[in-house]
């Protein structure tokens, strides 16, 4: 009959007990980077989001401060002479009324940052040719009342589409200007028609 030895006896029992171990530490680990790629992927999606409404205000900004330079512009070079009858893009683009960024090469055009082309030309207000219409087009929907928001005090009308959502010489009505910028697309950008007045 065999004796068991108690030294190998020992050894398997801490082997046994080693086995165990392991497999209750790797179920662990497999948990604990469960979690870790789920903090991941929520911090990535948050990132995302985060990058995307910063680029959305970035280009809001943008165009607001491109709009009201140029309604600015437009006021000293053309509005204290009276002469808006005399504008068209072309006159806008070589009088450097629109920034050179958003000129067209060497061409008397200019394209907006939604790739769209800007026109100017003489409209009438309370008297002929007292307005200079800047028309802005391919806004995306989710910019466009901000923008329109942004540059309301420096315009006297302003037009979404086909909508004035700013009466002459009135203030901007908020509610007919978001209906204007949502419902007036049907693939998801607007046009936009700035009334420049004289100073």
């Amino acid at each position: 009959m065999k004796t068991s030895d108690p030294t190998r006896t020992c050894i398997r029992q801490h082997l046994r007990l080693a086995r165990s171990e392991s497999q209750k530490q790797s179920g662990f680990i497999s948990v604990e980077l469960g979690l870790a790629l789920l903090v991941v992927a929520v911090l990535s999606v948050a990132a995302v989001t985060m990058y995307s409404n910063n680029l959305r205000q970035t280009s809001i900004t943008q165009n607001i401060t491109e709009i009201q330079n140029i309604a600015s512009s437009a006021k000293a070079a053309y509005g204290l002479s009276n002469q808006y009858g005399s504008v068209t893009t072309a006159v806008a683009v070589r009088s450097h009324i629109i920034p050179a960024h958003l000129r067209d090469g060497t061409a008397a055009t200019a394209t907006n940052s939604f790739g769209s082309a800007i026109t100017v030309v003489p409209a009438n207000g309370t008297g002929t040719n007292d307005l200079l219409t800047l028309t802005w087009g391919n806004v995306p929907a989710n910019q466009c009342t901000e923008i329109v928001s942004g540059v309301s005090p420096s315009m006297r009308r302003i037009t979404v589409a086909s909508t004035v959502v700013k009466v002459l010489d009135s203030a901007l009505n908020i509610a007919t200007s978001t209906s204007a910028c949502e419902t007036n697309t049907s693939d998801g950008v607007v046009s936009i028609a700035f009334d420049i007045g004289r100073s």
